[in-house]
């Protein structure tokens, strides 16, 4: 799964000499840029990043001032002009701050930081889902399954649901794909909630879904299924 990044800074060759670095991890995906923390707040309702790349520095709102309002936080890496401010970074629990300029061996050193906290936070058994302007931590084993919906994706869990502005593609890289299976164009399943798997539908408790052709093969073989058992 990649680490979905988003960068933070007013200053444009900041920012590209943080994308180009990223460009060299292939698990590492920059989703979002901002020139402002204003901005930034703005972006980060739209989707869920794993790591922020700040700058503490900026016009109308510190980036120090910017990871308060967040509840909760992703991993925050500050990477500013101004070494004097880290006692108040890692106050707010950054995980790392960075110096400009910043060397390609210092930075290897904070991928090594971030890939450890995100694989720590995936093995948590959760995920963050973002709706009606809110954050939950909704625990995978909750879920039904994932239906996709226009522009939307319906989180289905027992008796609730969570409707969240989210690409059924972004979603499926976030769950762990040994329990969560993409079975049609539109819906993503918990393998653990399989009662029966025909040609075209698979059976999750009591609810019927259809299974998509390209699908079925690997939804089959997750299953750990012969062809010979399907009609």
């Amino acid at each position: 799964m990649s680490i979905r990044c988003m960068i933070v800074d007013d200053e444009p060759i900041s920012r590209d000499i943080v994308r180009r670095y990223l460009s060299k991890y292939d698990d590492f995906e920059v989703l979002q840029e901002a020139k402002n923390a204003f901005e930034a707040l703005k972006l980060i309702n739209e989707s869920l990043v794993d790591v922020i790349f700040l700058d503490i520095n900026m016009p109308k709102l510190s980036g120090l001032s910017m990871i308060k309002t967040l509840s909760p936080a992703p991993a925050i890496v500050f990477v500013t002009a101004y070494p004097e401010y880290a006692v108040q970074g890692f106050e707010v629990e950054a995980l790392d701050y960075l110096v400009k300029p910043v060397s390609p061996e210092r930075f290897a050193d904070t991928i090594m930081k971030i890939r450890k906290k995100v694989a720590r936070d995936r093995e948590d058994h959760h995920i963050f889902v973002k709706a009606d302007r809110k954050t939950f931590r909704v625990a995978l084993n909750e879920i039904f399954y994932l239906k996709s919906n226009g522009d939307y994706i319906h989180v289905i869990r027992d008796g609730k649901s969570l409707i969240t502005n989210e690409s059924l593609k972004n979603m499926q890289q976030r769950l762990p794909a040994g329990q969560f299976v993409r079975t049609h164009k539109s819906y993503i399943v918990n393998l653990s909630y399989v009662k029966a798997f025909e040609r075209g539908r698979i059976i999750l408790r009591d609810i019927d879904l259809p299974v998509g052709d390209k699908y079925r093969e690997n939804l089959r073989k997750k299953l750990k299924l012969q062809s010979g058992t399907l009609e």
